[in-house]
């Protein structure tokens, strides 16, 4: 049981950590960098897109992070006692995973769409000899 919660904690941060982190990357350097390259990006985005799985990635570590996470507050709060989880510790745990949930689905409705538009747009620009029509120009620049 201890090493079982010691992966679950390791598995927790670790996911944590990357998936903030890929987040806070890709949108403060990755995207203004693509949007600035114009269409030299494509190249790159392709590839991170859809040969390295970058959106896969980030939410697989958001999924990772949210169960290890369910597995701790399930511990920690000795089966979900009512006691604990009203508790300062509780109310402070309760509202990490609210949020993190809420994060998780925000990105799973809002940002994969997007990353999947711009994964088929970019491959849809290498078929066609890397030059955009007027409306994938418009969608580029979104």
């Amino acid at each position: 049981m201890e090493a079982l919660f010691l992966v679950a904690r390791v598995l927790h941060i670790g996911g944590a950590l990357f998936w903030v982190g890929a987040a806070f990357t890709s949108t403060f350097f990755l995207e203004p960098t693509m949007k600035a390259l114009g269409p030299d990006a494509n190249r790159f985005t392709e590839y991170l897109v859809n040969r390295r799985r970058f959106p896969v990635a980030i939410a697989l570590s958001g999924a990772i992070t949210i169960l290890a996470g369910a597995y701790l507050y399930w511990i920690d709060s000795g089966g979900l006692r009512l006691e604990w989880i009203t508790s300062r510790t509780g109310i402070g745990f309760t509202i990490g995973a609210i949020a993190a949930i809420a994060a998780y689905v925000i990105g799973f409705i809002v940002i994969r769409p997007a990353y999947e538009r711009l994964g088929s747009l970019i491959g849809e620009l290498a078929s066609q000899g890397g030059v955009p029509t007027d409306a994938q120009r418009g969608e580029l620049e979104e």
